[in-house]
């Protein structure tokens, strides 16, 4: 019996494949979008979790702030709080800088306190990364070395202000006034025992934008 066999020519095998290329394409395609969409949302993601926990620190040490000058590791006297605008070289001062209570110690004898005080810090350095400084001891001597901690990273700006207490904002503390600077760490005569009556923060990040918290200070004087 004769009769054409079935099958395809070959035009019809090559516009096959086409289409299949082309659908695969898309495919793939949109593949890649979905998985680069996954990897922002993730980023995202941490980015919001990272921003809460480190402004949840930041709540818990300016919340026990103590009015406690110390001495840098130059002898040069420090008010129990300081701060300006951000400096993100190596050697520049933290952002903002304070002494805090309410670290537990262990208790060896009657007389010993069951809270200590601390100095610490937060500054911004130049891989984008937020970093919180503590020190062992609040007079700080040559070899005294900071513990570092990163609580947020992918940050493009942190800077703060401070409410006076004549309810004025400033980007120092304590507030400079006149041709005085504050860059010598040395504390302006008169302001040393003053304490901002609250702190504003802001955070540029890469994935989430400016972010601005105002926070209330504890305000404690020394004991």
């Amino acid at each position: 019996m004769n009769g054409r066999q079935a099958g395809f020519t070959l035009l019809e095998v090559l516009v096959s494949i086409g289409i299949f290329a082309i659908m695969a394409a898309i495919a793939y395609g949109g593949l890649v979008r979905v998985l680069e969409q996954k990897e922002i949302l993730e980023a995202v993601r941490q980015s919001q979790r990272g921003l809460l926990l480190a402004m949840m620190r930041l709540e818990q040490d300016l919340l026990q702030v103590r009015n406690r000058p110390v001495r840098n590791i130059g002898d040069v006297p420090q008010p129990g709080f300081r701060g300006e605008p951000t400096d993100t070289r190596a050697l520049g001062n933290p952002s903002i800088e304070f002494t805090r209570g309410g670290v537990p110690v262990i208790i060896v004898d009657k007389q010993s306190k069951g809270l200590d005080l601390q100095r610490v810090a937060y500054r911004l350095n130049e891989e984008g990364e937020l970093i919180r400084l503590s020190w062992p001891v609040l007079d700080q001597a040559p070899t005294t070395e900071a513990e570092s901690q990163v609580l947020l990273q992918g940050v493009t700006d942190f800077q703060a202000r401070f409410f006076t207490r004549n309810k004025k904002w400033s980007s120092h503390w304590p507030p400079v006034t006149g041709q005085s600077s504050f860059a010598s760490g040395a504390a302006p005569q008169g302001t040393a025992a003053a304490l901002p009556a609250g702190v504003e923060i802001t955070l540029e990040l890469e994935h989430l934008g400016t972010i601005t918290r105002i926070f209330r200070l504890g305000a404690h004087e020394p004991s």
